[in-house]
């Protein structure tokens, strides 16, 4: 069986969900689908451009950390991933208890700025669109903790 992966960036001819921030894709707009076989399941994702840039960003930062195809950023949780990576890399940014994630996410910023990539700062929207993306991951974080703590 022969794993493969594509991308292409077609205009939407139907309203999609994009697989990482959950939000729609208008028709009109384009957007990366990403599509392939891997361990023989196929699969095609569709992603909205910024989230699409934040995995080819992510992608370069496990190829510089030597991180190969099972280690690297899963899609649909693109945002663990990097916060995961960033906590690693630099203990002192791991957010802290209270979730001062705007400071944590500047820190986290700079050091992969430090491995020679680019970093989000160099592009305010996309920086952003990962900002929301934390919070929502941590509002999810708080509400899944809070259901589970009714149902015990």
């Amino acid at each position: 069986m022969s794993d493969f992966h594509t991308v292409t960036f077609p205009k939407a001819r139907k309203v999609h969900t994009c697989e990482e921030c959950r939000l729609s894709i208008a028709i009109g707009n384009r957007y990366a689908r990403h599509a392939g076989a891997f361990d023989g399941m196929g699969y095609a994702l569709p992603l909205c451009l910024r989230c699409d840039a934040l995995n080819t960003y992510a992608w370069k930062l496990a190829r510089k950390i030597g991180c190969d195809g099972e280690d690297g950023p899963p899609f649909g949780g693109l945002v663990e991933w990097l916060l995961t990576v960033a906590e690693e890399m630099t203990p002192v940014c791991a957010p802290p208890p209270q979730g001062d994630e705007v400071t944590w996410l500047s820190e986290s910023v700079t050091t992969t700025a430090r491995l020679g990539l680019p970093g989000l700062n160099d592009d305010p929207e996309l920086a952003g669109h990962f900002a929301g993306l934390v919070f929502r991951t941590r509002e999810n974080d708080v509400e899944g903790q809070k259901q589970r703590a009714r149902v015990e």
